[in-house]
C-alpha cells in the first residue's frame, strides 16, 4: 500500500515538475490614456474593454485565458499601472498573440513588457512607444514559442488608417504645428491607401519614399522629432513588407521615378547629368528582362558610383552636376535594396 501511495505521488510530482518546466512568462505594462485586450492563439481574451462601458476609464472586465490577470491601480475612476500577468505553457499556449490599444483619453502612451519561453530566446525588456486619442485602436502581434531562435518582439499593425490616426493625434497634441502640415500627410497617406486598391505597388513605394523625404525636411521645423521618429518608423516598416517588398525590375522602375522627383526638388543638378543616369538605369532593366543579374547588378554599382563622385565633390553655387545632402542617401539607398535582392 506504501509502495502504491509513493508511486502516485511520484507521478504527480513529476508531472507538476514537468509543468513548470514548461511554464514561460509575459508581462505587460501600460500608461494611463489606454486600456489593453490580450488575445491568446486559442482566441480567448483578457485585458478591459471600453466598448459598452458606463465608464470608459474603468472598462468592461474580460478574462477567457486561463490562469492570466489584468490589473490597474488608480485615482478617482482615472486608470494608472495596468498590468497584465500570464505563465504560458508550452507548448499548448505557443503561436501568435495579438495585444490590442484602446484610447481612453488623447495622449502619448508607453508599453514596456517582456516575453520570455521557458527554453526558447527571450525578449529581454520590451518597450513601444506611440500616441493615441480616445476611442481609438492600436493593434500588435508577437509570437510566442518555446522553440524560437529569435526574440520575440511587438510588431505594429500598419494600415492607412493607423498612420491618419495617428496625424490626427499627433496635430491635437502639438507635434503637427499646422493644419496645412496635418492635410499634407493625411493626402500622402490617402494616395497610398488609393494606390494599394489598384495594386500599382512601384507607386505606393514611392508615395511613402517621398514622404519619408517630406518628414526628414519639415522635422523640427513642422513637426516635432517625435512625430517624425514613429511615422518613420512605421513608413519604413511598410516598406519592408509585401505587397511593397519589390521585385528588382519593380524596384527599378520606382528608383527611376525617384530620380525625377529628387531632380524636381534641386537634390541633384543637370539635366544631362540625370539622363545619364536614366540611361544607366534602362539599361539595367534590360539586363533584367533577361535575367542577367550580373550586368543589371553593374549597372546599379555604376549608378552608386556616379553619385557618390559627385555628392563627394566641393561643389560650388556654380556647379550645375550635383548631389545634395538630402538626395545621395535617398537615391543610393534605394539603388542598394536592387542590388541586395539580386546578389
Amino acid at each position: 500500500m506504501q509502495k502504491i501511495g509513493f508511486f502516485i505521488f511520484s507521478i504527480f510530482f513529476f508531472a507538476n515538475q514537468s509543468l513548470c518546466q514548461n511554464e514561460g512568462y509575459i508581462q505587460f505594462n501600460g500608461s494611463d490614456v489606454m486600456h489593453f485586450i490580450v488575445t491568446d492563439p486559442q482566441n480567448r481574451r483578457t485585458g478591459r474593454d471600453t466598448k459598452g462601458a458606463a465608464n470608459s476609464y474603468i472598462g468592461n472586465p474580460i478574462n477567457e485565458i486561463p490562469g492570466a490577470n489584468y490589473a490597474f491601480g488608480g485615482i478617482n475612476d482615472f486608470p494608472e499601472d495596468h498590468e497584465f500577468l500570464y505563465n504560458p505553457i508550452s507548448p499548448n499556449a505557443d503561436g501568435e498573440y495579438s495585444l490590442t490599444i484602446i484610447g481612453i483619453k488623447l495622449g502619448k502612451f508607453q508599453i514596456g513588457g517582456w516575453i520570455d519561453p521557458p527554453h526558447g530566446r527571450p525578449s529581454g525588456h520590451i518597450t513601444v512607444n506611440g500616441v493615441i486619442d480616445k476611442d481609438c485602436i492600436l493593434i500588435f502581434h508577437f509570437n510566442y514559442s518555446d522553440t524560437t531562435t529569435t526574440p520575440p518582439r511587438l510588431k505594429k499593425y500598419i494600415a492607412t488608417q493607423s498612420l491618419i490616426q495617428d496625424v490626427s493625434a499627433m496635430s491635437k497634441l502639438g507635434w503637427i504645428n499646422t493644419q496645412t502640415v496635418r492635410d499634407k500627410y493625411t493626402s500622402l497617406f490617402e494616395n497610398y491607401r488609393l494606390q494599394l486598391e489598384v495594386r500599382d505597388y512601384a507607386a505606393a513605394r514611392t508615395t511613402l519614399n517621398n514622404t519619408l523625404v517630406e518628414l526628414k525636411q519639415d522635422s523640427n521645423i513642422s513637426i516635432t522629432a517625435d512625430a517624425q521618429k514613429l511615422l518613420t518608423a512605421d513608413i519604413q516598416q511598410l516598406l519592408s513588407e509585401p505587397p511593397l517588398l519589390l521585385s528588382p525590375q519593380a524596384a527599378t522602375d520606382t528608383l527611376m521615378a525617384q530620380l525625377s522627383y529628387a531632380y524636381s526638388l534641386a537634390w541633384i543638378g543637370d539635366k544631362n547629368f540625370v539622363n545619364e543616369l536614366q540611361n544607366g538605369l534602362n539599361n539595367a532593366r534590360k539586363h533584367l528582362s533577361k535575367s542577367d543579374f550580373t550586368n543589371c547588378s553593374k549597372e546599379i554599382r555604376t549608378f552608386q558610383d556616379k553619385l557618390k563622385k559627385e555628392y563627394d565633390k566641393k561643389s560650388t553655387a556654380k556647379d550645375k552636376r550635383f548631389v545634395s545632402t538630402e538626395g545621395y542617401p535617398y537615391l543610393y539607398n534605394n539603388a542598394q535594396y536592387i542590388v541586395d535582392r539580386i546578389k
